[in-house]
């Protein structure tokens, strides 16, 4: 009565707990091939239990077993070792192709069904069976079912050890938790059948069946539960991914991560934790919660509009800041949703690259437009000249015959007669002086332009030092500087053999003009500030004054257009071709403050020779 109730027990904790995990199976959201079969090996387990513990119950109350039950019991363990040969192919690959293989697998337990059911008729499966069903002899065609069923389940392990070990160079552990559930009744049909075709005296119970196939289940369990063994993709696919140089992960409809390839690994593996199954509470975890969020919002998105999703982050990996193009694939076979594939493309080198071709290009722009402004200006100038010249000539003339009118009128006396005459010559005398000063004016203009564009235009490339550029300022100022009764305070917050590319007497000009300009910001003198320091990977000049400011339309327009605030006294030009050479020769930049009656400051950036080249 005990061993009895010891093995109603069994029975009964063991198609609990394939029941249970049948139920599992059923609820996967978006199931696959993989999935039914796995359901199917489970579904047969748990029959199977359910009608050896309606046996046992039977046997129990009539103390025989009922035959229609043994035999439904048998068909089912008949087609267990071939749904297993399908489900580890489907676990090497995503699905079974030729019909032709279906026949092979299903066509043995089919067969042997077959023979069971009319085994009355050649009695080669069962020669006899005693009255209360306990013990059989066995016919012929019995030795050929058991040679099938323990090839098919070695097989169905074989193949799975085989393709993992050629695809991949390991075992997982969800591999090994279900290669470990099949072997174990395996291993228990070889021990059954060796004591049966060897004559041995050894009685197996058959609850150890059952507990072989509990085992299984567990570990079944195990596997889905813990390692997520179901939603993992085909061992064939999975082998490609040490192969791709972008880092991935692949995570399931309930963020479950499922496969990360080699590469995130190297990447993400110091800033997360890669063995967290949810892979937005790894990256919470790890402090990305603006990452996790923007991710999470995508995820949920791409899934419901079915279109790809691709976002730009910026992460900080190993002290240096590298940028991202997330991509966030759904991937579907058949119509069936598989996992969601999350690229991470690192575009460092992408971006740097073409920020590089942006500023070579900027710098191209900028030196053909110093060019261009060379050669028209050189044209202007050659065509203004000679009508200059001209109407230098004609007022020169003028005023030459004003003053013999001048004298003339004088030495007759007639100045008091004809008064009228006396104010026409004073008048005329005036506008020859206003003449001759414009014409100065622009002469001096197209002199200042020509020796501009020609200074900035040359090509004296070389390096030089902080030092270098300060010491060429401060000398070449010096006069300029106690003509104007103004200081100029130069300080430098970096090393001062700081080495800087391009052409030192252009920087120096640029500079020059600047601190001139605020010379003149100043009615009775003032002190001019010069300063260089370091600016991340580049050298930042600053100039500033307390002088007069500038208007903020002034301000607005200085860099681009030929505008002064000196009225006649200026051109516009310094500033103008200030940014332009600073583009083009150092590849740099050029901005200013201002403010009316607090005076202006200009900043000039200048790249480093090691950043410039790299």
């Amino acid at each position: 009565m005990l061993e009895t109730t010891i093995k109603i027990l069994i029975y009964f904790f063991s198609s609990v707990i394939h029941f249970t995990l049948f139920i599992q199976i059923k609820n996967i959201r978006h199931s696959r091939l993989l999935h039914r079969m796995c359901a199917l090996n489970v579904l047969i387990l748990f029959i199977w239990t359910v009608l050896r513990l309606l046996n046992v119950i039977i046997s129990a109350a009539t103390g025989q077993i009922f035959y229609p039950i043994y035999l439904a019991g048998s068909v089912c363990v008949f087609f267990l070792p071939a749904t297993l040969v399908a489900l580890s192919i489907l676990l090497v690959k995503e699905k079974i192709n030729s019909i032709l293989i279906y026949i092979l697998i299903f066509a043995p337990p089919s067969i042997s069904t077959l023979m069971l059911f009319t085994n009355s008729f050649h009695h080669l499966f069962i020669k006899s069976y005693s009255p209360n069903g306990y013990s059989f002899v066995f016919g012929s065609y019995y030795y050929v079912h058991c040679t099938w069923q323990l090839i098919y389940a070695t097989f169905a392990v074989v193949y799975l050890l085989f393709f993992s070990l050629k695809y991949t160079n390991c075992l997982t552990r969800q591999i090994l938790l279900v290669v470990l559930g099949i072997v174990t009744p395996i291993a228990v049909d070889y021990l059954v059948y060796a004591t049966y075709f060897s004559r041995l005296p050894i009685a197996i119970p058959d609850s150890i069946y059952t507990l072989s196939y509990c085992f299984t289940a567990i570990c079944l369990t195990f596997a889905i539960r813990r390692y997520k063994f179901l939603d993992m993709l085909p061992i064939a696919i999975r082998s490609v991914v040490d192969f791709i140089s972008d880092s991935f992960v692949v995570i399931d409809y309930k963020s479950n991560v499922l496969e990360v390839s080699k590469n995130f690994r190297e990447r993400f593996g110091q800033l997360m934790d890669i063995e967290e199954n949810n892979f937005f509470t790894a990256l919470n975890d790890a402090g990305l919660y603006q990452l996790a969020g923007k991710l999470t919002e995508y995820v949920y998105l791409s899934e419901h509009s079915h279109e790809n999703a691709k976002i730009e982050y910026e992460l900080t990996l190993k002290n240096e800041q590298r940028f991202f193009e997330i991509e966030i694939i759904h991937i579907h076979a058949h119509k069936q949703f598989m996992a969601i594939l999350i690229f991470f493309r690192d575009m460092t080198e992408h971006r740097q690259v073409l920020r590089l071709m942006e500023e070579n290009s900027k710098q191209m722009m900028e030196q053909a437009r110093l060019i261009s402004l060379q050669n028209l200006i050189g044209g202007i100038s050659h065509n203004i000249k000679s009508p200059l010249m001209s109407a230098s000539g004609g007022v020169l003339a003028l005023k030459n015959q004003t003053s013999k009118m001048e004298t003339l009128l004088s030495g007759l006396n007639l100045g008091e007669k004809h008064r009228e005459c006396a104010d026409i010559i004073k008048d005329m005398k005036k506008w020859e002086d206003s003449i001759k000063n414009y014409l100065v004016y622009i002469s001096d203009i197209i002199s200042a332009v020509k020796e501009q564009t020609t200074s900035m235009n040359g090509n004296l490339n070389k390096s030089f030092t902080v030092d270098d550029v300060l010491s060429k300022v401060t000398i070449l100022l010096d006069f300029e500087l106690k003509k104007s009764n103004c200081k100029l305070d130069c300080s430098v917050d970096l090393e001062r053999e700081t080495q800087i590319e391009g052409d030192i007497s252009v920087l120096t000009q640029i500079l020059g003009n600047i601190i001139i300009n605020a010379t003149h910001s100043y009615t009775n003198g003032g002190i001019i500030i010069l300063k260089a320091a370091r600016k991340g990977d580049a050298v930042l000049f600053t100039v500033r004054d307390n002088g007069k400011g500038m208007p903020a339309e002034v301000k607005s327009k200085i860099f681009n257009e030929m505008i002064t605030t000196k009225g006649k006294d200026g051109s516009g030009l310094g500033l103008y071709f200030a940014g332009i050479a600073i583009k083009s020769k150092f590849m740099g930049a050029i901005t200013l403050e201002s403010e009316e009656g607090a005076g202006t400051t200009v900043y000039i950036t200048i790249p480093l020779k090691e950043n410039k080249n790299k």
